[in-house]
């Protein structure tokens, strides 16, 4: 039988310093393990057409290794961008959620973090830090922060 796949998202603020070399470190051991890592970007437009909400950007997963780099696919989702894709893009790969990893370094990606059966908090934001203790998630600050 063939192992089961394994993903890694990453959603991170843009010029968080603090998570920037950690999440580093958390991509070059994904990459080296083979498994898929998903970076998770907003789509910003100065006006958002009609029928869209102002404040739900469209989420687009740019997806490494062997699925290629590329950008894709685009997700609105009625339950919160970052948790809608990662449903949606585990569901459309056959990935099971305990075999994916979720990294991420606001209290937006909380969506993401809680669909995934691995969730990784980095950086030293408060807000998250604290929603990630009440839930038992690792965080930077811990030794349970490794991708095994």
């Amino acid at each position: 039988m063939a192992e089961l796949r394994r993903a890694a998202f990453f959603d991170l603020r843009d010029g968080v310093t603090d998570s920037a070399a950690l999440a580093a470190n958390a991509m070059i051991r994904h990459r080296e393990a083979g498994d898929l890592v998903v970076h998770m970007v907003h789509r910003i437009e100065e006006e958002p057409p009609d029928g869209r909400p102002e404040d739900a950007p469209d989420l687009l997963l740019y997806v490494e290794n062997d699925l290629g780099h590329g950008i894709g696919p685009e997700v609105r989702s009625p339950f919160g961008a970052r948790l809608g894709a990662v449903v949606e893009f585990m569901a459309r790969l056959g990935l099971s959620p305990t075999r994916c990893f979720g990294y991420g370094d606001h209290l937006d990606a909380a969506g993401m973090l809680c669909v995934v059966g691995n969730p990784r908090v980095l950086g030293q934001d408060p807000e998250i830090i604290e929603y990630a203790r009440e839930r038992g998630w690792p965080t930077s600050g811990d030794s349970t922060i490794g991708i095994s």
